[in-house]
């Protein structure tokens, strides 16, 4: 891997223009090339802005490019999204494999943003938006092979039930790693510092992103989908006393990415710094939330749904 960097002062103390590449090689997809671009303006000493462009990729996995096992069943009712009156038939899982593909590609990304900073005494306000093109996405081709299932019906049909179980023992579907989805991203982040007394520095920020497929027939996406994300925080650090320290963080999240519940959680420590070798700290991680669903997308072949629990620990430690 080789990253190359230039910085040029336009305007000396008012216009920069900084540009470079990353160049790395990987034995999956070959020799890849991020260039990026970014032009600092700064009017007067209190104002900043920003624009930049860059491109990045992501390459694939082995398990995108050439593993190959089988997963959880689909669910007849699941694929056909109809009923067929007997629950057996409805609940039977067709033998389902996911399979890498070693013709997959890079997922190029190629992304804008803007900024703005304004800077005072004692506060700051920073603003930017950005926007993210991206191609090559790799998604799942689900090949239900349907020509199998015709003799079924027909069985079906004509009420040979026994044989219909019998037939769906030799079915597959089979799903495919492809590259041929596009996504957009877009969103924005805003964050006020405020520091009020010496001892004390505050933030408080909201940030949004939509989240975007854009999918040819037949093919589902590999991991998440369209979801809109949203976020409020507000952080705290607080030192008192001799070498005590507090740290909150207070976040509401609205999201329905991967399934998710809304929820207002609280992160809290409390820091001594008992002697220059020996300090404690008391922390309270998701509290007001209590356990919920951080990731609830049932629908992906090779992650699960997890939860996050409040939890709250202490420690000491030494360090010499």
């Amino acid at each position: 891997m080789s990253f190359v960097q230039a910085q040029y002062n336009v305007t000396p103390d008012t216009l920069d223009f900084i540009i470079g590449t990353k160049l790395d090689h990987n034995d999956l997809t070959g020799w890849e090339n991020q260039p990026s671009a970014r032009l600092i303006y700064k009017p007067v000493d209190n104002h900043l802005t920003w624009g930049a462009i860059s491109r990045s990729v992501r390459t694939p996995t082995l398990i995108e490019f050439n593993d190959n096992f089988k997963v959880n069943g689909t669910e007849i009712k699941d694929l056909t999204g109809l009923s067929s009156g007997f629950g057996q038939i409805d609940d039977y899982r067709i033998a389902t494999y996911l399979n890498g593909n070693d013709k997959v590609k890079s997922e190029n990304y190629l992304s804008y943003e803007l900024g703005y900073r304004f800077t005072a005494n004692d506060w700051s306000l920073d603003l930017s938006t950005y926007y993210t093109d991206a191609n090559n996405v790799a998604v799942i081709d689900m090949n239900t092979h349907a020509e199998q299932f015709t003799p079924i019906l027909e069985l079906f049909l004509a009420g040979r039930i026994p044989e219909v179980f019998q037939a769906l023992t030799m079915t597959r579907i089979d799903l495919d790693f492809v590259s041929v989805a596009d996504t957009t991203t877009k969103g924005f982040d805003l964050v006020v510092s405020w520091q009020p007394v010496d001892n004390l520095n505050t933030e408080f920020g909201y940030s949004y992103t939509d989240y975007n497929y854009d999918l040819p027939p037949r093919v589902e996406p590999a991991i998440g989908y369209d979801s809109k994300n949203r976020q409020l925080f507000a952080k705290a650090d607080y030192s008192f006393l001799t070498n005590h320290n507090v740290f909150a963080t207070l976040r509401a999240i609205n999201s329905n990415a991967y399934d998710t519940d809304n929820y207002t959680t609280l992160d809290v420590s409390w820091n001594w710094q008992a002697t220059p070798v020996w300090s404690t700290a008391i922390s309270g991680k998701n509290l007001f939330a209590g356990s919920h669903i951080e990731y609830n997308n049932t629908r992906e072949t090779y992650t699960l749904p997890n939860y996050i629990d409040e939890c709250i620990t202490f420690t000491i430690s030494a360090n010499f």
